[in-house]
């Protein structure tokens, strides 16, 4: 059995901190479409969007 306690989530000061988020919370990251991992959200694809698939991807997309 094992026992977890979430301390933080990396964005929130620490108890006795300056509240100053430093690191990679800190930065702001925009979405690289040359990246080998692309990841795909919730909700209706934009003709732009469904364009940089596959016609088999495109095809499973409707299913």
């Amino acid at each position: 059995m094992f026992t977890v306690r979430v301390l933080g989530f990396g964005d929130e000061p620490a108890s006795g901190g300056t509240g100053e988020v430093r690191g990679a919370a800190a930065t702001k990251v925009g979405y690289d479409a040359n990246s080998p991992v692309q990841l795909l959200g919730r909700g209706a694809l934009g003709e732009a969007q469904k364009a940089k698939f596959t016609a088999r991807e495109r095809q499973l997309l409707g299913q």
